[in-house]
């Protein structure tokens, strides 16, 4: 789905007649709901809608997103003795992990899986 069409479905958005929303509804709930800069409640309400209802959707879309995946990146910084400390990832679910300078690799991959794989983390 192209940029535009993401931006007009979204403020075009309606929740749906029937009962049960497809994830496609979901989807352009989220959306509606994030350009909208309203809050869960407020969009909630302004959408005749139960907050929970709302809240569920997303973080079943949030536990349904692709997982983490690593890319090469190249610094091009000052030293590492010269970089803040300590340097903080934020995560699509809302997660933040801190690392210091000396973090390890491995132990990283495994903690972003776990956090990845379980939403109540």
């Amino acid at each position: 789905m192209a940029t535009e069409d993401v931006e007009l479905s979204a403020k075009a958005w309606v929740p749906p007649r029937h009962g049960r929303w497809t994830e496609r509804e979901a989807r352009l709930m989220r959306d509606a709901l994030e350009q909208s800069g309203d809050s869960v409640r407020g969009f909630a309400l302004r959408h005749g809608l139960k907050e929970h209802t709302v809240r569920n959707w997303l973080m079943r879309l949030r536990r349904e997103a692709r997982p983490a995946v690593f890319v090469p990146v190249k610094l091009k910084a000052a030293p590492l003795e010269l970089m803040p400390e300590p340097l903080e990832l934020v995560l699509r679910g809302g997660h933040t992990v801190r690392l210091g300078r000396d973090f390890d690799v491995e132990l990283l991959r495994r903690l972003l899986a776990a956090l990845e794989g379980d939403a109540s983390c």
